[in-house]
Order: structure tokens, then C-alpha cells, then sequence
């Protein structure tokens, strides 16, 4: 009885014929972080376009976010979309491009920004930050040129233009970023 226990675990019957052993079972896909989610659905909105001047079904829902109605420019909207979308906090006047750079949020060196975070352009002419997005890559990871996802832009990088895109930013476009997701949720 015991030599049969044996054959029969070595995958041999008594008749001779192999027995496969059962599979292990693949190892389960570890849930994805919140930097992976914010990336994600970021950059399943590449391609929206405005249609009409800060308008269109999904740009009306990036602007409510944030508390707005249609026709407004919505590069921060866009992000308060994404953040919110996946339970991130979001900045009170989450519309207004420098109000997702206070002290506590931004790095003091951009070296340190993430994937998932919060990149901010100045504009001389403005006297501020006026143009945000999403970093898709680490300030690390990158040579001298940062991948975003950015809303009210357009082929030229304008900070109000038609739509969302995929760009390529020179480091020395940004002016700061900022973490707005806890550690924890990596």
C-alpha cells in the first residue's frame, strides 16, 4: 500500500499509465497602485477633444470636478478629474493651476516627482503657473524630455488649446511638481 502511495505521488499507477500532477495555480496579479491608476486613466483620455470652445461631454466632467460649468479652460480640471476619479485629494480651488503647488505638496527638487504626479509650467507673461498635468514617467526614469498627459492642450504644447494629449516636456519647461498621493498608496 505504501509503494502504491509513492508511484500513485510520482505520478504512476499500478496500470502504468502517468499521472500529470495538477498545476500549480498562477500567482494572482498584485492590485495596482494609485500612481499606476492615476497613469492609467490618464492616458485612457488621450484623444478627447473639445467640441467647442472649452466644451464637449467629457470636458463638462472634468470642469464639474472642480466645480465649474462648460467653458472654461480645464488644463486643472483634467486633473482634479483624474485625482478624484481615483480618491486622491484634490486642492480646494483644484481649477487654478498653482493652487496644486502649496508647500506642503511640492518637492523642493523636481528630481523627486513620480509617476502620477502633478507637473506645473510658469508663464512669464502671467506671473504664475498656468498650465498642469499628469506625469506619466519619474523625473528619474527620463533623459532631459518628461512624457505627461495634459488636458486643454494641443499638438504645440499650448496651455489652452483642444484637447487631451500626450506630450513630451523638456525638464526645463517645469516649474514645479507636486505629490498628492500618500505614500501608502504608492
Amino acid at each position: 500500500m505504501l509503494l502504491l502511495c509513492i508511484a500513485v505521488s510520482l505520478g504512476v499507477t499500478s496500470n502504468g499509465f502517468h499521472i500529470e500532477p495538477k498545476p500549480e495555480p498562477p500567482e494572482p496579479e498584485p492590485e495596482p497602485t494609485t500612481r499606476e491608476l492615476v497613469v492609467d486613466l490618464a492616458e485612457s483620455q488621450i484623444g478627447i477633444r473639445q467640441t467647442n470652445g472649452n466644451t464637449g461631454p467629457e470636458i463638462d466632467e472634468y470642469l464639474a470636478c472642480s466645480g465649474l460649468g462648460p467653458g472654461y479652460a480645464w488644463c486643472a480640471a483634467f486633473v482634479c478629474w483624474i485625482y478624484d476619479s481615483n480618491e486622491v485629494e484634490v486642492p480646494n480651488s483644484s481649477a487654478w493651476s498653482p493652487s496644486w503647488f502649496p508647500q506642503s505638496k511640492t518637492y523642493e527638487n523636481n528630481s523627486m516627482a513620480q509617476e502620477g504626479d502633478v507637473f506645473g509650467i510658469y508663464f512669464n507673461n502671467l506671473g504664475r503657473i498656468a498650465h498642469v498635468g499628469v506625469l506619466i514617467e519619474s523625473w528619474e526614469e527620463a533623459g532631459n524630455i518628461l512624457t505627461t498627459v495634459e488636458g486643454n492642450t494641443n499638438d504645440t504644447g499650448a496651455r489652452e488649446g483642444d484637447g487631451v494629449y500626450k506630450k513630451y516636456r523638456s525638464k526645463n519647461q517645469i516649474k514645479s511638481t507636486a505629490n498628492w498621493i500618500n505614500n501608502d498608496e504608492g
